[in-house]
């Protein structure tokens, strides 16, 4: 999860637990801007075996605070 400010890009990195690895991740963006349409998830992407990436951007300048969050489905193995 990301901070709660008007800061961009945000970058979140979620990891799966010993001994799984990641299969896919689910995203939310929350805050003023994102119910305006003014945040964009421009990266989300496997970084390693066990770790998920996403990354978002302000489309506009909102000047308002927004939040990333991440979570990542994770499976048994490596």
């Amino acid at each position: 999860m990301s901070a709660q400010d008007s800061s961009s890009p945000k970058v979140v990195l979620v990891n799966c637990p010993t001994g799984n690895r990641v299969v896919g991740a689910g995203v939310r963006v929350t805050g003023a801007a994102a119910n305006n349409g003014d945040i964009v998830v421009n990266e989300s992407y496997p970084s390693s075996a066990t770790q998920w990436t996403v990354r978002a951007i302000e489309s506009n300048a909102v000047g308002t605070s927004w939040m990333l969050t991440a979570q990542a489905a994770c499976v048994a193995g490596t």
